[in-house]
């Protein structure tokens, strides 16, 4: 392809050169003919002054070009300050020559004014060479601005691009309301950005000014299987989102979202006002889960809501026995563009419920229940015992142990028969004490009726160990003892 070679020297004008200068060997002719001298002797022989006064060329009346008798040369000026000097009206597009043109009119060209430069080819522009068969090209204030013969470009100072530096950045790229950042376009397998960051600060760092805007910081977007945005971390975290209002989310998700585990702050040291949870099972009984489907026509299509059978709670119910799970929330699919343009619709307000929360109040709710079934079972165990009891003293003719039936019946206190009996070591014996009981002990008796030891009791199911220790081999007897009656009585034995 033809190149077009700009060199450093500006044109110089041929046809000057011919009025100066003639070389002959012949005589001094006595005047300079149109047609041509010969015999011209360049010692003697010349165009010009030989006193202090300019030389000027005309045309039609006007003068075209002036030559001062400092040799400084001007077109379109009386007064050059340099050694050419060119002033005019033709400025360079690319179908006006300009002040200067190099090359054709009608094929290759390069015209110039005072600060265009111009690579044409036939009224279209055309590629311009700069240095084409290498060295470096130096620009800006003592060659700052490098490309050396590789093509790559270097700089000694803070380049700006669409505006000034920025003395904080090698690279300041100024914006504006109609021109973009940095546009960076890649249709192969190479990144189309790639950054390698040591030491401290952010690596990449976006900041939106704008507290209306809804546009995202950073925006991620995949045409196929690839991942829209992805943070890895050796030691520290992958992403991390931060939100300063407590009403905004640090993460918002249009669509179901996959992990491997997910972790809640639940340090003792973060938390204060303790409470236990108490009546969990009575606000479970408020609750009313359900069986629907999520709407996806009309704005509730972009919000790209999960299809199908779903079971969940409706947030307004959570929120009347449940307030602090319930949060208002706002879908806008509209972007800055859009709102500026005045689209209207796709925005909803809606609600959106903490699950997550409920999880303890369930946890509270099973083990009040766990509660209520353990003295169940303990009322049933007691029962069963008294029935194999009594259908042992039928057999037998005679009752196994003491008690008063009356005083369990009012109370409601009950014990259970020692296990394991006999027993060489220690045994353990279980007994229940209701509420309406003030005081309670289990005393443990000997052969001739004699307390030798008492264990206090609380409310509930009571756990006491018998040890053996210093007790001699035998039989004995233990009570429960409620508000100072006897409920219960029964034997157990002792084997050394």
């Amino acid at each position: 392809m033809k190149k077009n070679i700009l060199q450093v020297n500006l044109p110089v004008l041929f046809f000057c050169v011919t009025f100066f200068s003639f070389a002959t060997n012949a005589q001094t002719p006595p005047a300079w003919k149109l047609k041509g001298n010969a015999k011209i002797d360049p010692k003697v022989n010349f165009l010009g002054t030989t006193d202090k006064q300019p030389v000027i060329f005309k045309t039609g009346g006007v003068e075209r070009m002036r030559v001062l008798s400092n040799g400084k040369v001007g077109i379109g000026t009386k007064a050059p300050v340099s050694k050419l000097q060119v002033i005019g009206t033709d400025y360079v597009n690319l179908t006006s020559p300009g002040y200067f043109m190099i090359g054709d009119a009608k094929s290759y060209n390069i015209g110039m004014d005072v600060d265009v430069i111009q690579a044409r080819i036939n009224g279209a522009a055309a590629s311009l060479y700069l240095n084409y068969y290498g060295g470096y090209t130096l620009l800006g204030v003592s060659g700052s601005v490098a490309i050396n013969t590789s093509g790559n470009m270097t700089t000694s100072y803070p380049a700006g691009i669409n505006g000034s530096y920025n003395s904080a950045y090698a690279l300041n790229v100024n914006a504006s309301a109609y021109y973009n950042g940095i546009n960076v376009t890649d249709g192969g397998n190479a990144s189309a950005f790639n950054a390698t960051k040591s030491g401290a600060y952010t690596g990449i760092y976006m900041e939106k000014t704008s507290t209306t805007s809804y546009d995202p910081c950073v925006w991620g977007n995949s045409k196929g299987m690839a991942t829209g945005v992805q943070g890895n971390s050796v030691t520290g975290v992958g992403i991390y989102g931060i939100t300063g209002n407590p009403n905004n989310y640090a993460g918002y998700f249009l669509g179901s979202v996959y992990s491997t585990g997910i972790f809640q702050p639940s340090d003792l040291a973060l938390k204060k006002d303790i409470k236990d949870l108490t009546k969990a099972t009575d606000i479970i009984k408020q609750l009313h889960p359900k069986m629907y489907h999520y709407k996806d026509d009309g704005n509730f299509k972009s919000m790209n809501l999960p299809k199908g059978d779903r079971y969940g709670l409706i947030a307004e119910d959570v929120e009347k026995v449940l307030p602090g799970l319930v949060k208002e929330t706002r879908f806008d699919p509209r972007s800055d563009a859009d709102i500026e343009n005045g689209k209207t619709g796709g925005a909803e307000n809606f609600k959106a419920l903490n699950y997550t929360e409920l999880i303890p109040i369930i946890i509270k709710s099973v083990q009040e229940q766990q509660t209520i079934i353990e003295k169940q079972q303990a009322v049933i165990d007691r029962q069963q015992q008294q029935i194999d009891e009594l259908k042992q003293t039928v057999r037998n003719g005679m009752a196994s142990g003491t008690s008063d039936s009356k005083s369990a019946e009012a109370t409601g206190a009950y014990l259970i028969q020692n296990a394991p009996n006999p027993f060489s070591e220690s045994t353990t014996v279980k007994c229940y004490v209701p509420s309406s009981v003030k005081q309670s002990q289990l005393a443990l008796y000997d052969r001739n009726g004699k307390m030798i030891k008492s264990y206090t009791l609380s409310e509930g199911i009571n756990t006491v160990n018998i040890i053996g220790g210093n007790l001699a081999s035998g039989q004995y007897a233990y009570s429960l003892l409620a508000d100072g009656k006897k409920v219960d009585t029964k034997n157990l034995v002792l084997t050394k």
